[in-house]
């Protein structure tokens, strides 16, 4: 997805967020700012893709703070929300007459524990106080079905995982439990490197995912989504013989429908469309949350 607009001030809304959580004070924000502005201002065209440009934003931020990770504390506290939720959200999968639909609700209700975007909660507790509400909102747009429909048809029905946040990737047990139901083996991608609110391997395991899932890949690159063009071709060649590709959030939504992207299909992309741009991409309200299969 290319650049558009509106992304300038979510992004720049983002980095002052970073500064605050690395504890920078009035002369960091206005250094940060000023280089970012600087990097949109010579980066910014209609030919750029939008992950690419927050990447080299956020990349030169994080160097002037000199922390390879300011989100690590918010991802602590969003991993022990979402376990302290589990129970509750355990009982709406258990007790759902459609499980597969109730799993998908639970995957995008932990796509809420994104933090410093426009619109966006201010924090994993606020997850906590809403929880019934927001798994209220169901899915609107829902192609599980045609999924499993694949799922079932496929010899091989391996599923490529991409993650997204820390702490949203404890409500993907469910959707991982149905397809691990219909057969399918289930590796997960989380990053290799911290970026964001992004999953890494230790958030999974804090997570305590790896005992369900029958292996993972990591992306290598510092890079906001995913970066096609420099994946491992191990991952590579796994994406192209899968029975399907999931990917959680926006960001790898983006990053995935710069055409390096086509060739890995059928995808299903899950996430709540939190802005404008995205949600016009996909052809759905901002706000609203979806499960859209790609054939």
């Amino acid at each position: 997805m290319k650049v558009d607009p509106q992304c300038v001030p979510c992004l720049l809304g983002r980095i002052l967020y970073e500064v605050k959580l690395a504890g920078g004070g009035k002369d960091v924000q206005k250094k940060v700012i000023k280089r970012a502005l600087e990097i949109m201002s010579k980066g910014f065209s209609e030919k750029v893709a939008s992950v690419e440009l927050a990447t080299e934003v956020h990349r030169e931020t994080y160097s002037l703070l000199g922390d390879d990770d300011p989100y690590r504390e918010v991802k602590r506290r969003s991993t022990a929300v979402a376990k302290e939720l589990l129970p509750l959200a355990e009982n709406y999968y258990r007790v759902a007459e459609d499980r597969l639909t109730a799993a998908g609700t639970l995957a995008v209700v932990g796509n809420l524990l994104d933090f410093g975007i426009m619109d966006a909660i201010t924090g994993p507790e606020v997850l906590k106080e809403n929880f019934r509400k927001y798994v209220s909102e169901g899915l609107h747009v829902n192609h599980l079905r045609r999924a499993e429909k694949l799922l079932l048809e496929s010899k091989d029905r391996t599923v490529i995982y991409f993650t997204d946040n820390a702490g949203e990737v404890v409500f993907d047990r469910f959707l991982i439990e149905e397809f691990k139901n219909r057969g399918a083996k289930v590796f997960l991608v989380p990053k290799g490197v911290p970026i964001l609110t992004d999953a890494t391997v230790e958030d999974l395991q804090e997570a305590d995912l790896l005992e369900m899932v029958d292996g993972i890949y990591k992306t290598s690159t510092f890079y906001v989504g995913v970066e096609i063009g420099k994946m491992d071709e191990k991952l590579k060649k796994a994406m192209e013989e899968a029975a399907l590709i999931v990917y959680k959030g926006m960001a790898n939504y983006e990053a995935v429908s710069e055409p390096e992207g086509y060739r890995y299909r059928p995808r299903m992309f899950i996430m709540k469309a939190k802005c404008e741009p995205v949600a016009s991409s996909l052809g759905v309200k901002k706000g609203e949350n979806v499960a859209l299969l790609q054939l």
